[in-house]
């Protein structure tokens, strides 16, 4: 049951994405393709864990940390990539969007706006589902990082104090805490 559920949420996807992402607008706004936006989510309310995401109108309209990039002369390694530099005098680490807006300005951004489901860089850099599965993979290896640091250091300090306690114990100095 849930391989056919599974084939029949992969089709549906692939007709309601084929059919979005036509260029003729008037037919994006047919009524073909809004029985199957209502099978869709009527399949998505089955998933309790599974998401239905619309890009338009997610752009980010107020964005405190947001700032002005600027191309630097020189390119990245000699790869010809250029380089985008961001505002250093801020307090936050920013990260430049690739493109910049229709008037040829660059931003960069704040790292808490990459995939928070709103577009804040112009194209929609920021929500790329390969840059955000990478960004969740590397938040998720550093942080057991850290907890596996935290316990190492938790680890040492508790022996530390087994120590200095059974070498008081045996100078008959008796400690309790």
């Amino acid at each position: 049951m849930r391989v056919l559920r599974a084939i029949l949420t992969t089709y549906f996807l692939l007709v309601f994405l084929s059919s979005t992402c036509a260029k003729n607008r008037a037919r994006f706004k047919s009524k073909k393709n809004t029985w199957r936006l209502k099978l869709l989510r009527k399949i998505l309310q089955q998933s309790p864990g599974v998401e239905l995401l619309s890009l338009r109108n997610k752009h980010n309209t107020h964005i405190p940390n947001i700032s002005s990039g600027s191309l630097s002369g020189k390119d990245s390694n000699g790869k010809h990539v250029p380089v985008i530099q961001c505002d250093e005098t801020s307090a936050v680490d920013l990260i430049a969007c690739p493109s910049p807006n229709n008037k040829g300005q660059l931003f960069c951004i704040s790292e808490e706006f990459l995939c928070d489901k709103k577009m804040d860089c112009p194209n929609g850099e920021d929500e790329e589902l390969v840059s955000c599965m990478f960004h969740q993979w590397a938040n998720t290896f550093f942080n057991s990082i850290s907890k596996s640091l935290t316990d190492i250091k938790t680890s040492v300090y508790n022996l530390k104090q087994s120590l200095e306690n059974a070498q008081n114990y045996q100078k008959g100095i008796y400690t309790y805490r």
